[in-house]
């Protein structure tokens, strides 16, 4: 067998597939689902008429194409009109003449001029963003298969240093050395997380096994994201963009909205000169809400991320505690000050020259073996374990931490018993918790006469000023999150912008994406011990089989008022990253779930709007989101509150939504001639009045209400293979927002097939509605990959459907069934797998 070595450093390959220009429309929306070719389904930049040589010769290229079908309309009207002259029916053909007049009008006149005009037509085009290597099903069987050799290689990151950096620079006319470190083929996200891992570990071995609640560790996002990738461009593109429009230098903000045909003003966008020369000469400042190509819509937010975006407060590592825990790590935001990645070729050299002496050896042999977050976390949990319990730090209650400190939190009892709510998880009084906040931080600042008193770190204090900055403009408080909108694509409304990677991927990376994205949410939550359960076409996923739908492109969940308090107070940007290991994946695989499942990263972001619950302009309808980093895909999260609906507008939609929730029988009843119309309105005011006066009725900031009676108690279950909630009533609340979605087996172009236990395409074994008789290939495999989660959650489901409940607990959670998309190209790119 061939022996694997860590590839090092290189610059980009500079080749695109193909040749450079294309004959093709903006509007061009083909794919291949089969295989991730990430950017080269990218429609091109809309270009729109500008003073550089580009834009002349694409104007010039227009007018020709216009002039040829002008002449060409000559020669083609004589050839018809000598074939008609000499036709013996010459009369037959009277009709034909007729029609032939407005189609030869639309086909020689207005054609022509559509092209001449159209700005948004382009048919010299260019992709900024390097092609990135796809992969198919049979990679990802092949990457299962792997001997444990190879796979023990493919689980250890490439440990940066500056001898490795200035080696590889020495091949690279392009690319400065800082570039290299983080070049978009070698950027590894386990990197960060591991060398994190260790200097904590070291810092607690030093301390004796305590955990030094002043520790921070400095952060920049060009550290954890693959902005390199995403901000330099290809070589064909420098050679063709200094040929037309002059010295990449020039790539400024007005060129970025020329080449993208952004018509807007756009001044969230500012010129400025950068260390990295092949780096867009322009910054990002904010988001813009405008439509733009899928390719700008990458750079834009990349160059917030790198040049503009705060880093989060904290760090939180998933797994890493005792008993499944989590660590919290304070940051240091060095962004303003490096954004090369330093502090990693620091971590790395520290780690070299510790372990060179550990283990005997050198630290260039230390460096060229690289280091694994899986075993740094093992090596972590491992340290904790042997601390003795007088040492050990403790899980410290949320509501006891009165400012950002490293610390250890576990909230999961891992009761497998029902979660019962109260009225007080759903009452809410913002000025009552802003007085609360305001007595809070005039105690502390008494205790500590000011001298001692940091108001940057004091989360009451942060928490209070976030919510009188909102108070400032509540009557028209602005849009806080935005997505990555893109021409003519509604998909974009489903990523958020800062993050946002594309959106053509296959059907298996995004289903990859949100069963990471849902599993990490489930588990912070019971790590922080936060009152959730999933929602709307979540839980419609959740009650047919266990999991997410397949055209369902994000993950809603609900949770109690108290408990979003407590997400704003103490985990609003937190960067959480899950590093959970599964001994059960592991035994059957040899993968570590950091292995197989790379590792995410998703940032906590609350709207600072949260405290009013009201629906206003609808702009701030979510509380807040858990966005996955690599690609910008979240999970929604709102509150449900008690408000004043008596007084509440409602429009039809809510209006017959909330007449169901008063009696789940109101449009039979309507139905009957036998009921009195009168009584009925009776009925439903007295059971209105009676859920506000006792204060058991509660809703979100979308107007979806809910009664006490049908949450609570929330019953626990099994959601992606990881413990969850869903409402008592769940049948109740799914009846009642999607009407007849318990039923009928045929949604969004897909078929449930029971021996099958999912959904799939319609076009798809279309003889085949049950799914026994099924040979397609990748259903096949997607069956193999589920059929133990559904299998589970079928079972499950009846004894919810008599009354009963599953009484699960951690024990019963299960390995993640699908591989990161990131580690699938990364072993085949160091594997060649084909």
């Amino acid at each position: 067998m061939a022996i694997f070595t860590i590839p090092r450093l290189k610059p980009h390959a500079g080749d695109l597939s193909g040749v450079p220009f294309s004959f093709v429309s903006i509007s061009d929306t083909s794919s291949d689902s089969g295989t991730l070719k990430h950017y080269s389904k990218m429609r091109s930049p809309s270009v729109k008429y500008g003073n550089s040589a580009f834009m002349r010769v694409n104007a010039a290229f227009k007018r020709l194409l216009a002039l040829f079908l002008f002449v060409l309309a000559l020669p083609i009207r004589a050839l018809r009109l000598t074939v008609i002259g000499v036709s013996k029916k010459f009369k037959a053909n009277k009709k034909l003449r007729i029609v032939s007049i407005p189609i030869a009008a639309f086909v020689f006149v207005v054609v022509p001029t559509f092209l001449y005009t159209r700005r948004s037509l382009v048919f010299f085009k260019w992709a900024y963003l390097e092609l990135e290597e796809g992969y198919t099903t049979e990679d990802i069987g092949g990457i299962r298969r792997l001997p444990r050799e190879t796979r023990e290689m493919l689980a250890r990151s490439e440990l940066p240093s500056v001898l490795t950096v200035e080696k590889a620079s020495q091949s690279s006319p392009m690319l400065d050395i800082n570039n290299l470190l983080f070049h978009g083929a070698n950027f590894d996200p386990r990197l960060a997380p591991a060398l994190w891992l260790y200097t904590v570990r070291e810092k607690v071995e030093h301390d004796g096994g305590k955990l030094d609640p002043g520790l921070q560790l400095p952060f920049s996002w060009s550290s954890w994201l693959d902005l390199d990738s995403k901000l330099s461009p290809n070589s064909d593109w420098v050679t063709y963009f200094q040929k037309w429009v002059g010295n990449r230098d020039c790539f400024d903000c007005a060129s970025f909205k020329t080449l993208y045909n952004i018509d807007s003003d756009m001044t969230q966008c500012e010129d400025i000169e950068v260390s990295r020369p092949p780096y867009p000469h322009f910054k990002i400042t904010g988001p813009w809400d405008m439509s733009f190509s899928e390719e700008a819509r990458i750079i834009y937010g990349a160059s917030y991320m790198f040049h503009s975006a705060p880093a989060p407060h904290r760090v939180m590592f998933l797994g890493v505690g005792p008993h499944n825990g989590a660590l919290i790590i304070p940051t240091k935001d060095i962004s303003s000050t490096s954004k090369d990645g330093a502090e990693l070729v620091e971590m790395a050299t520290k780690y070299s020259e510790t372990q060179a002496i550990v283990e005997d050896n050198s630290p260039q042999k230390i460096l060229s073996g690289g280091i694994s977050v899986s075993e740094q976390v093992s090596l972590m949990i491992k340290r904790f374990s042997e601390t003795p319990s007088t040492q050990l730090p403790k899980s410290i209650d949320d509501w006891k931490v009165s400012k950002d400190i490293a610390r250890l939190v576990n909230m999961d009892y891992q009761s497998p018993k029902t979660l019962t709510l109260t009225r007080d998880d759903f009452l809410w009084d913002t000025a009552g918790a802003m007085d609360k906040l305001q007595a809070a931080v005039d105690k502390r600042k008494t205790k500590y006469e000011g001298s001692k008193f940091d108001l940057r770190t004091d989360l009451d204090h942060r928490l209070l000023q976030t919510m009188k900055e909102s108070l400032d403009v509540r009557d028209n408080i602005p849009k806080y999150f935005h997505e990555s909108l893109i021409v003519n694509r509604y998909a974009g409304w489903h990523y958020d912008w800062r993050f946002t990677n594309g959106l053509d991927v296959p059907h298996y990376e995004h289903t990859a994406v949100l069963h990471r994205l849902v599993r990490a949410w489930l588990r912070f939550a019971k790590v922080a011990g936060l009152k959730t359960w999933i929602a709307h076409g979540t839980m419609l996923g959740w009650y047919w089989n266990g999991m997410t739908m397949p055209w369902d492109p994000d993950v809603d969940v609900q949770m109690t008022m108290a408990s979003l308090y407590q997400l704003a107070r103490n985990y609003n940007q937190t960067l959480v990253v899950d590093t959970t290991l599964d001994q059960k994946l592991e035994d059957q695989t040899g993968f570590s779930v950091t292995g197989i499942a790379g590792v995410g990263s998703y940032l906590i972001d609350i709207g600072p709007s949260f405290f009013s619950r009201e629906k206003t302009n609808g702009n701030n309808a979510i509380d807040a989101r858990f966005i996955d980093t690599k690609t910008g895909m979240y999970v929604d999260i709102t509150a449900l509150a008690f408000t004043d609906f008596m007084k509440m507008p409602m429009d039809e939609k809510t209006s017959k939504e909330f007449t169901r929730l008063l009696d789940p029988e109101v449009d039979r009843k309507r139905k009957m001639k036998t009921v009195d119309e009168g009584q009925l309105e009776t009925e439903l005011a007295a059971t209105k009045q009676t859920l506000y006066t006792q204060q058991l009725a509660y809703n979100c900031r979308n107007n979806h209400f809910y009664s006490l009676d049908e949450l609570s108690p929330l019953l626990p279950t099994v959601f992606e293979g990881v413990r969850t909630y869903v409402p008592k009533g769940f049948s109740q609340v799914l009846n009642r927002e999607y009407p007849g979605s318990l039923t009928v087996s045929k949604h969004w172009g897909h078929l449930f097939r029971p021996f099958l236990r999912l959904w799939v395409k319609e076009t798809v074994c279309p003889d085949d509605r049950k799914g026994a008789d099924c040979d397609d290939a990748v259903t096949i495999n997607e069956y193999k990959q589920t059929s133990l989660f559904t299998a589970i959650h079928q079972e499950e489901m009846q004894k919810l459907m008599v009354g009963g409940y599953v009484p699960y607990d951690v024990s019963d959670e299960l390995p993640p069934m699908r591989i990161d998309p990131w580690f699938v190209r990364y072993a085949k790119k160091m594997l060649l797998l084909n």
